[in-house]
């Protein structure tokens, strides 16, 4: 390790015990533990023994860099600071408790991690330091007196209990920790009061908790609070529902645990907080949906960027199913019959779909169409929506005459295929002996099943279209949406997120070509100097060590994370870090570009609206942010041709009292360049960066060149 990332892994130790990573929030925590000297430089010395001993182990280098080896550690440093004066055994028993702490921290993340993907939480802290108090007269520790801090107004008593997180119950510590909480997180700084708000009222009201300080029982609150409601669960209504109930239990627990500890000579300290986290943690997995609230099971961050990161997704990709499913044919076709349909969607089968083909005219067979051949989708490909495993096809039943039916194999010639639990899809009515699978078989999306045919319960060839939870053919239906979809009507092509056909919609699905993807210029190891505002910044495309890819800067800490999703559209998923960064000009420009070279072509898509408002209305946001349904700018996009160039232009669909969107953005892509001039203008003031150099392989750590060779092999 450098000495710059020894100085931010020290820093984030101390930010680790507000569930943060930012250096900055550990200089401030730094500056709380100044206050008393003492305590100041035992944690300090623990801290830094915990790294060298972490990294003498040869533990995990990103854990020890993010804090996650040495926070226990600290907190024992400041527990003897405060506890003990300052004597030889005092500091020797600091380092040896240091390294013992980095030992369990290891022990704990294998065992409850492996075991149960539990955190070890601050258990280590409490194992160390309760036999450190049990063995103090044994050991030569000679105990210290503080005196008392004087205020006993609720903002004096919420700022003590802050402090007393870290054994400093002084109104001066905590207000710097207010202060660190504050930067960290407005959505932890708002659960923390409210936490703590609701233990004062209980311990004033209710006279069994007055034999536990209100100091203990605020920090354990505010601990568990801040977990439940933004850590471990993404802000929202039901999450800080779910952190004031634990907040409350850990005050039960803490009356609980006084008189036990009591005999064995210890404090009751953070176990409380441990005790109700893991029990929460543990009883949430029991429930059959991750819903309300929803887990963070994804690299964490910040609460802000918990919400950030899930909201996104949802407004973006609302699919009802965790499977994408694309529609069951090539070309354009129409919708002839939808949910509730007036001939045979009803019931128990109303969520289904019939589509058909019709020409120029609106007509749907040539000729007379007194034949099945007469018709336009006659024995036309019909695909698989989405991978899956066949589970029945049927492919020898007699296609009917025009206004026949066969009402004992209704659903003719077919196939089912199971797409993961409780979803199955059909398609029936096929051709005779059109069918080209087999039960068992493996079929990808957009994979040929069959033909279209006039088999089954079906007066003229058409393709039926279902989605059902068993594996009975033509079980009950569920209801469908059919992402990634081209409508077609008089104003030209729109791309729909997520379509729900009604009778006569003209719908396809994406044509994917070779043309976008080269204007685009994501190789991987491609470089690109950007010059904006008079800087020049480069940006290198790649992967992290999770095998997520990026486009990441290497002048400013910021990256986006991207995806190419199934071939057919480029998406640009989380802009994170220094916000003057390039970055997140492209992810405003490029949020999600369909893979399809069509200047007809217009598509929607939603930004993030908190980083495009002013710095004091996107503090306010923070606030109350938890509680809103939405919080992005609805964008609409479209593309054409300069010259060699394609240019992709946005606009917001919010606009100001004279009729001007409020955000507009702009990129040119060059052939196999990728983007050469990026503009975003946000209500008038207009920023710009333009590409300063040819596309470059930029020089890649060890780790990342085996992955270039690799791909430059396949």
């Amino acid at each position: 390790m450098t000495t710059k990332d020894m100085a931010k892994s020290f820093a984030r130790i101390y930010a680790h015990i507000l569930f943060s990573r930012s250096p900055v929030v550990g200089l401030l925590v730094v500056l709380a533990t100044m206050v008393s000297p003492r305590a100041f430089v035992f944690g300090g010395i623990a801290a830094c023994a915990a790294n060298g001993f972490a990294l003498l182990f040869d533990l995990e280098k990103d854990a020890v860099e993010d804090g996650s080896y040495g926070y226990n550690a600290l907190l024992v440093g400041l527990g003897i600071g405060q506890s003990f004066e300052a004597t030889d055994p005092a500091w020797l028993i600091t380092v040896i408790a240091a390294a013992a702490c980095v030992l369990f921290t290891s022990a704990l993340r294998s065992l409850l991690g492996g075991l149960a993907n539990l955190p070890s939480l601050s258990i280590p802290f409490l194992l160390v330091f309760y036999f450190i108090l049990n063995s103090a007269g044994f050991i030569g520790l000679a105990p210290a007196v503080h005196a008392a801090d004087a205020g006993d107004s609720v903002m004096a008593q919420f700022a003590r209990s802050l402090g007393g997180l870290f054994f400093l119950p002084r109104l001066d510590a905590g207000l710097l920790i207010l202060l660190a909480l504050l930067i960290h997180s407005r959505v932890a700084a708002l659960l923390a009061v409210l936490s703590f708000g609701m233990v004062y009222v209980l311990h004033g009201a209710m006279p069994w908790l007055g034999g536990v300080a209100m100091s203990v029982l605020g920090y354990n609150a505010v601990l568990t609070a801040m977990a439940l409601g933004g850590v471990f669960f993404v802000p929202s209504p039901s999450s800080f529902g779910l952190a004031l109930l634990g907040a409350a239990v850990s005050a039960l627990v803490a009356v609980g645990l006084i008189a036990p500890l009591a005999r064995l000579g210890v404090p009751a300290l953070i176990l409380p907080f441990n005790v109700t986290l893991l029990g929460f943690l543990l009883a949430m997995r029991r429930r059959t949906h991750d819903a309300s609230p929803k887990s963070v099971d994804f690299l964490p961050g910040t609460p802000e960027q918990n919400l950030a990161y899930v909201r996104t997704r949802l407004e973006r990709f609302d699919s009802l199913h965790p499977i994408s499913f694309r529609l069951p044919y090539r070309g354009t076709w129409v919708c002839t019959q939808g949910v509730d349909g007036a001939f045979t969607h009803k019931g128990p089968w109303r969520h289904a779909f019939d589509f058909q083909v019709v020409d120029d005219e609106g007509r749907f067979h040539a000729g007379a169409g007194t034949a099945p051949e007469d018709f336009h989708c006659h024995r036309l490909p019909v695909l698989a929506v989405a991978e899956g495993t066949v589970v029945s096809a049927e492919s020898n039943i007699v296609d009917n005459g025009i206004g026949e039916v066969n009402l004992e194999r209704n659903w003719g010639n077919h196939v089912l295929v199971h797409h993961g639990p409780g979803l199955y899809s059909l398609v029936g009515h096929l051709a005779r002996g059109s069918v080209k699978v087999v039960v068992g078989q493996w079929v990808m999306r957009g994979q040929v099943v069959g033909l279209a045919g006039n088999s089954g319960r079906s007066p003229e060839p058409h393709l039926h279209f279902q989605l059902q939870a068993k594996p009975e053919l033509g079980a009950p239906t569920l209801p469908c949406r059919f992402d990634d979809v081209v409508t077609v009507a008089g104003d030209g092509l729109r791309l729909e997120r997520t379509l729900l056909p009604s009778e006569g919609t003209a719908a396809r699905n994406l044509e994917p070509d070779e043309e976008m993807p080269a204007y685009l210029g994501l190789s991987h190891g491609a470089c690109w100097s950007f010059r904006t505002r008079g800087d020049v910044e480069e940006v290198v495309c790649d992967a992290d060590v999770y095998g997520r890819l990026r486009i990441q800067s290497k002048d400013r800490e910021a990256t986006l994370f991207y995806g190419k999703g199934a071939d057919d559209f480029f998406t640009a998923f989380d802009a994170v870090g220094d916000a003057h960064s390039v970055v997140h000009l492209l992810r405003a420009a490029l949020p999600r570009v369909p893979l399809e070279c069509n200047a007809s072509l217009l598509w929607t898509d939603r930004l993030p609206a908190q980083r495009w408002r002013s710095l004091p209305v996107r503090i306010l946001a923070d606030f109350v942010a938890p509680f809103l349904r939405r919080d992005g700018i609805e964008m609409l996009y479209r593309m054409h041709r300069e010259g060699r160039d394609w240019i992709i232009a946005g606009e917001s669909q919010r606009r100001d009292r004279h009729g001007v969107p409020r955000l507009r953005t702009r990129v040119r892509l060059a052939r196999g360049e990728g983007p050469v001039a990026i503009e975003l203008t946000v209500r008038g003031v207009t920023r710009r960066a333009e590409r300063v150099s040819p596309n470059d392989a930029c020089v890649l750590s060890p780790y990342e060149e085996p992955l270039l060779k690799k791909e430059t092999s396949s």
